[in-house]
């Protein structure tokens, strides 16, 4: 998969898990929410993947102060990113 497509379902799982949590939040009893929990987990994997994944595949930095829709190029080694790795 390429690195905006990697970033957008890092940025997908992120708003799904804030929804969820917002859920669990409205149920009432935040803890024994299984929405919640759902939520939490789901926040979690976001940030794994936004952390193992969103990185240059040349210069291997990580880059994640651009947004997802418009950063084609690494602003570190300005190689393009959704090029495959040689």
């Amino acid at each position: 998969m390429s690195f905006r497509r990697w970033r957008i379902l890092g940025w997908m799982l992120g708003i799904v898990a804030t929804v969820l949590v917002l859920i669990g939040v409205a149920s009432g009893d935040f803890w024994r929410s299984v929405w919640a929990w759902a939520g939490i987990v789901l926040a979690v994997a976001a940030i794994v993947l936004n952390m193992v994944k969103c990185n240059c595949p040349y210069c291997h930095r990580h880059i994640s102060d651009r947004s997802p829709w418009n950063t084609t190029h690494c602003p570190y080694c300005g190689s393009d990113l959704d090029q495959k790795q040689p």
